[in-house]
C-alpha cells in the first residue's frame, strides 16, 4: 500500500519524536536510523547500561510525545558538510557509521532539527507538530535489532 505524503511525513516526524523522548529517559542512548514502514514507523536504539523499556516506559514515551506534538514544535532542516556532521554526532557511533558511508558521495548531509534535538536525516517532516493529529499514534511494542546484522 503506498503511503500519501502526508501520512509519510507524519510518521516520519514521529520517529524524531519518539527519539527525543527516549533519549530525556535515557540521554545515553545511541541512535541508529529512524524510518517510515507500511503500518507506521521505528527508531534503533542501543540503550545504555542494560536498559530495556518496559510497557510503562513505552506508555511514558508516548505521553511525552503527545506533549510535543501539543507544543507546535518546528522541523527544521539545514545542509552540513560531513566534517561537521562528524563532530554533531561525535558520541553517536551508529550516526557515525551512517556519516562515513555518505562520506563517499561528496555531498553535504542533511540534519534536522526539532527543539534541541538534531538527527541526520534527508526529510519528508511535517512543518509543525501541530499538524500531527495528538491521538493518531501508539506505540505497540518494542523489537530486537543487530546493527547492520551484526
Amino acid at each position: 500500500m503506498e503511503q500519501t505524503d502526508s501520512l509519510h511525513n507524519i510518521r516520519h516526524s514521529l520517529a524524531h519524536l519518539l527519539a527525543i523522548a527516549v533519549l530525556e529517559k535515557d540521554p545515553s542512548a545511541k541512535l541508529g536510523i529512524g524510518p517510515v514502514i507500511d503500518n507506521g514507523f521505528y527508531y534503533d536504539f542501543e540503550f545504555s547500561n542494560g536498559y530495556t523499556p518496559t510497557p510503562e516506559d513505552l506508555k511514558g514515551f508516548e505521553k511525552a510525545m503527545r506533549k510535543m506534538v501539543n507544543k507546535g514544535l518546528l522541523f527544521e532542516g539545514r545542509e552540513v558538510s560531513v566534517d561537521d556532521a562528524k563532530k554533531i554526532f561525535a558520541g553517536q557511533p551508529y550516526k557515525l557509521d551512517l556519516i562515513n558511508e555518505l562520506e563517499g558521495e561528496g555531498k553535504n548531509l542533511t540534519i534536522y532539527k526539532t527543539g534541541e534535538f538534531e538527527d541526520l536525516c534527508k526529510g519528508g517532516h511535517v512543518e509543525n507538530t501541530k499538524e500531527i493529529p495528538a491521538d493518531a499514534f501508539t506505540i505497540t511494542h518494542t523489537a530486537g535489532a543487530y546493527w547492520r546484522g551484526s
